[in-house]
């Protein structure tokens, strides 16, 4: 049997050595991208109706996949697997801080997401308060976040995906034999608008589609191991968001299962299999997270102090994140101005930046269609962010 430690004494050699599958890439990211949009989709089918918020869902499938293309090429040329060690091949000193910050700011507001939803789900049956149920979260949640790598994490990453799917086929469940609500609302580009940061934060993955594939051993994997995760991710978000809306007669809140009433069995099993499944997904944004800092601000010299500085970071992360999950409950809030201030712009924007930087130095050979496609991604993703943020006025 393989055995390897959380903590290793040289990590880079470990980490540069592919020990990633086809299944356990496809499960991490799987469990990156679904989670908080499968409770908060519903939601934008009654703002932007359902036609027009199916089509953008398919859309964000197709901008998502181009963005992998555009980061596995990177990748490629470079042979750096994350947003760090890319930006640092290709960014000035000035870019790569404000690509740092960017990266943070959405791994920070997804670790806030998974623990209001942990905390939606168990409050209405624990005789605790939010702040109490936040702390307990925050313990349990520490040792998942010291291992260095997603392959680490492919058993709890594993439940995830499990707890997902059974969620999704429980709304199906409800759903099933009701009658379709009647139309209340027509569409409006402010309501359209409002959608896109919820829709293009669901699908996001990006930070670890790059540490996947570093991690895989044969990377030609990565080109269906792309398109069985959007594949799914689709399907799962299409059947969460119809009969989330059809359960709830049309008017679902912003966390649909706080529309059900504690009574229902179905329900509640949900909301204990999310609460678990947060439990499983932050330590996959506190990696990502992890990495920036300790790549950025921890030397050589200091090695021998890397556990106790890992420790401090954990708990410096989680704490933080629960003091914003506890004064931030709105999960639909939440996950608008995360969306829509860092979201589209890691998802969309950088990796056409990406890539049109490593065309323009030499990194990659003159085809003709990498520039186009760098362009598009910028020109969508800036337009996206545009109408994102005039939606919030």
């Amino acid at each position: 049997m393989e055995y390897t430690p959380l903590l290793f004494k040289d990590t880079s050699s470990f980490l540069t050595r592919p020990h990633g599958t086809l299944v356990s890439s496809y499960v991490a990211l799987m469990c990156s991208m679904l989670g908080a949009g499968i409770l908060a989709l519903p939601s934008t089918v009654v703002a932007a109706t359902v036609g027009p918020s199916l089509a953008l869902l398919a859309a964000n499938a197709l901008f998502t996949g181009l963005s992998f293309a555009c980061l596995a090429i990177v990748a490629d040329a470079t042979d750096a697997y994350s947003y760090e060690a890319i930006g640092r091949l290709l960014f000035s000193r000035i870019e790569l801080y404000v690509l740092r910050l960017v990266t943070l700011v959405p791994l920070f507001g997804g670790a806030v997401m998974y623990i209001v939803i942990a905390t939606d789900m168990v409050a209405p049956v624990l005789p605790l308060s939010r702040v109490a149920i936040g702390v307990y979260f925050v313990v349990c949640i520490f040792p998942l976040c010291l291992p260095d790598t997603l392959h680490a994490l492919r058993f709890s990453s594993t439940m995830v995906v499990v707890c997902v799917i059974y969620v999704v086929l429980i709304l199906v469940y409800h759903a099933v034999g009701m009658p379709w609500p009647s139309a209340t609302q027509s569409l409006t580009l402010s309501g359209l608008a409002s959608a896109i940061p919820i829709q293009t934060l669901s699908f996001c993955c990006h930070f670890n589609f790059v540490r996947s594939y570093g991690e895989l051993q044969y990377k030609q994997s990565i080109a269906p191991v792309a398109l069985y995760v959007l594949a799914s991710g689709l399907a799962l978000y299409v059947m969460a968001s119809v009969a989330g809306y059809v359960c709830l007669g049309g008017h679902p809140p912003a966390d649909i299962l706080t529309g059900f009433p504690i009574s229902d069995w179905g329900i509640s099993s949900v909301k204990a299999a999310l609460a678990l499944c947060m439990w499983c997904k932050t330590p996959l944004v506190f990696q990502p997270f992890r990495e920036v800092l300790e790549l950025t601000y921890m030397r050589p010299k200091i090695e021998h102090l890397r556990l106790p500085y890992r420790v401090l970071l954990i708990l410096g992360f989680l704490l933080s994140a629960c003091v914003v999950a506890v004064t931030a409950t709105d999960l639909r809030q939440v996950m608008a101005w995360v969306g829509a201030t860092a979201g589209i712009v890691v998802s969309y924007i950088v990796p056409g930046i990406f890539l049109k930087k490593a065309v323009d130095q030499g990194y990659l050979p003159a085809v003709a269609w990498y520039p186009y496609l760098a362009r598009f991604m910028i020109g969508v993703g800036t337009g996206l962010l545009a109408i994102s943020l005039w939606s919030f006025d």
